[in-house]
């Protein structure tokens, strides 16, 4: 089954969503099973993870999958507030956007990619929409527990709709601080104005270059593939993105300390009189923006004992570190191997609701 980019009827040019289905319908016509919807990391761009979610549709609609009872998924997102290509908005908040504004924004997108998945009656019977995977990246993961958290407490657009569950890859959600990456921003953006003065160096570097140019440059200097090129490009000429990544930079480092989270999140061995949204994590070795010390005290606090899918507890999330030496930007030069992993732990997901 080939894979095809999917559109909008309601925003059929938006350069800042990006789905992939089985086939060119739009999401509207397409009527999916399931929706994964993805939260990207920062640089909140979609576009940097074109060619992981193109293979995760591949993977997840290919007709061996359906083969075995699988269900046609819809895979995509959107592009963040403050990372937009044209003129940025915002749902909520205001820009430059913070980590809680960037939280906000996500449950609405979530919540209006759902109205248009489910907005048609079938049969005469009103359609509720389909199952919804999260699937998150480096901060996203940090958004998409927050999501989660408020869902259980009924406290956003996200407590009536249909979540079987969330894959966090290379997950930035405690003490961003400690990681080596962290430790070494944290020093730069306490200096007053870092973000302001950045981005005015990168637009006045970039500003005679188009953004074809530009690619090729990042490209041939930088050794990096096309789709990372293109994208890099496109971030660096776009009207705020360079200042949003680091106000939100600035942001995370302030948020994103001790685990503040409890069962609502995390689940319990014992009966629990809500059910949980099942959890599974995917954590680099020597991941420079996540601390293994940090990672470690997580995992043996929050993780079930199967510590792999399909084993342990279900109720608490399963943790895996990568063996494989990926790094935590994946989209670089692994995204196929990682829509793989993806592809496994959304598999689990499903057959786990399927069995409840």
């Amino acid at each position: 089954m080939g894979n095809q980019q999917v559109l909008s009827e309601k925003s059929p040019q938006d350069e800042d969503s990006l789905w992939f289905g089985p086939s060119a319908a739009t999401i509207e016509e397409m009527q999916p099973d399931l929706m994964v919807y993805f939260v990207p990391g920062n640089p909140c761009m979609m576009s940097y993870y074109e060619l992981f979610l193109s293979h995760l549709s591949t993977l997840l609609n290919s007709s061996n999958n359906r083969g075995k009872g699988g269900q046609t998924a819809l895979v995509g997102g959107s592009t963040l507030p403050g990372f937009q290509l044209s003129k940025p908005s915002i749902i909520k908040g205001k820009l430059p956007a913070r980590l809680e504004d960037e939280i906000l924004n996500t449950e609405e997108l979530v919540a209006r990619a759902v109205v248009q998945c489910g907005s048609k009656d079938v049969g005469g019977t009103p359609n509720r929409g389909p199952k919804i995977i999260l699937v998150a990246h480096s901060v996203g993961a940090y958004m998409v527990l927050e999501m989660l958290r408020r869902k259980a407490q009924r406290h956003n657009k996200l407590a009536d709709l249909d979540i079987v569950g969330a894959v966090l890859l290379f997950p930035t959600v405690t003490e961003i601080a400690q990681s080596w990456h962290g430790s070494i921003l944290s020093v730069f953006l306490y200096i007053p104005y870092f973000p302001a003065i950045v981005a005015a160096f990168s637009k006045m570097a970039t500003f005679f270059l188009s953004t074809s140019m530009l690619s090729w440059i990042i490209c041939f200097f930088g050794r990096m593939p096309a789709h990372i090129g293109k994208a890099t490009a496109e971030f660096l000429k776009s009207p705020m993105g360079v200042y949003q990544a680091l106000y939100l930079t600035t942001d995370e480092l302030k948020m994103i300390r001790h685990d503040s989270w409890d069962k609502d999140v995390w689940g319990s061995s014992a009966a629990v009189a809500e059910k949980v949204v099942p959890l599974r994590f995917y954590f680099g070795a020597q991941d420079v923006w996540v601390s293994n010390r940090a990672r470690d005290r997580l995992i043996a606090s929050r993780a079930s004992s199967g510590h792999e899918p399909g084993k342990g507890s279900p109720e608490k999330p399963v943790m895996v570190i990568d063996n494989e030496g990926i790094p935590h930007g994946f989209i670089i030069d692994h995204s196929q191997r990682v829509a793989e992993k993806a592809q496994s732990m959304i598999e689990d997901l499903i057959d786990l609701n399927n069995s409840s």
